[in-house]
């Protein structure tokens, strides 16, 4: 029995294995957004390559293809923009909270320091008799 279910395992990680291969030959080595100009690069190159005309108007991207994927390449340049944006308006609200509590509390420190001096000063006014009194 354990035999069997070691075999059986051993083929299933040899299938997802295989499986996991294919999957990366096929995969685009670009992150999504900038996939779309492998794409592109990929129609080009592979227009160029072919001689015959027929395959030449089969490969050709038509101007409504074109025109989507243009449509498509400038709206993920603006989301990958606009992420951006965020990304450093987030980083420079974090840095600014950040420092308007570090100056809340110096200065809090500030008070509570003068605090502590002013009644320093005045036990020792009081401890040698220099404190007036009327």
């Amino acid at each position: 029995s354990y035999t069997h279910i070691n075999l059986n395992a051993e083929s299933e990680w040899k299938y997802d294995r295989y499986f996991l291969v294919e999957e990366q030959q096929s995969a685009s080595s670009f992150p999504p957004p900038f996939n779309i100009f492998q794409v592109i690069w990929t129609r080009l190159w592979l227009r160029a390559k072919r001689s015959d005309d027929e395959e030449d108007a089969r490969d050709m991207l038509g101007e409504t293809e074109l025109n989507t994927l243009k449509q498509r390449l400038s709206h993920f340049r603006a989301l990958y923009l606009e992420d951006k944006r965020d990304e450093e308006r987030k980083s420079l609200k974090n840095r600014s909270d950040g420092l308007g509590t570090r100056l809340e509390n110096l200065h809090t420190r500030r008070i509570e320091d003068r605090e502590f001096l002013d009644r320093k000063h005045k036990e020792l006014k009081a401890k040698f008799g220099l404190l007036t009194r009327h």
